[in-house]
């Protein structure tokens, strides 16, 4: 019997997008350094986070504190990324600037009409039964918030 294969179910897109380049990337390991883009991107995620966990439970989000964990991560990446990637055509300086203004446009304008009730929640696995052994999606959810819904 095949071994169950545990894969993050947001990394699907790509094996539906280019079946070799997934199967480099998360199976044999290969790994392409991330853009400053994506960094940005992951980094900003993180400083909402920080802003909207407190939220959760009744509490206050700080912007201050939502700015510094983005400028922190932007700066301490958990991952390796290619700081001059022509791709994006950003610099360090520009992508902080640019996180800064999102982040704190985020907390003020667009979270206080969101009411979340659970900030990077783990999914439960899901198992797929494929001849060749199973297959386990895994995975966080960003936000999960309850929606009234008209009519």
């Amino acid at each position: 019997m095949a071994a169950t294969m545990r894969v993050r179910a947001s990394s699907f897109a790509s094996l539906f997008d280019c079946p070799l380049r997934w199967y480099g990337q998360h199976i044999l390991g290969v790994k392409k350094p991330a853009s400053m883009g994506m960094h940005l991107g992951t980094s900003i995620h993180e400083g909402t986070a920080v802003f909207d966990t407190p939220r959760v439970s009744g509490g206050e989000g700080s912007v201050d504190e939502a700015v510094e964990a983005f400028v922190h991560r932007l700066h301490h990446p958990k991952d390796e990324f290619n700081a001059d990637d022509d791709e994006d055509g950003m610099t360090p300086r520009e992508a902080e600037t640019v996180g800064v203004k999102l982040v704190s446009r985020y907390c003020v304008e667009v979270a206080p009409a969101l009411h979340f009730t659970e900030v990077e929640p783990e999914a439960g696995a899901l198992v797929i039964a494929t001849d060749a052994g199973d297959i386990e999606l895994t995975g966080t959810l960003d936000r999960t918030r309850v929606v009234a819904l008209e009519g």
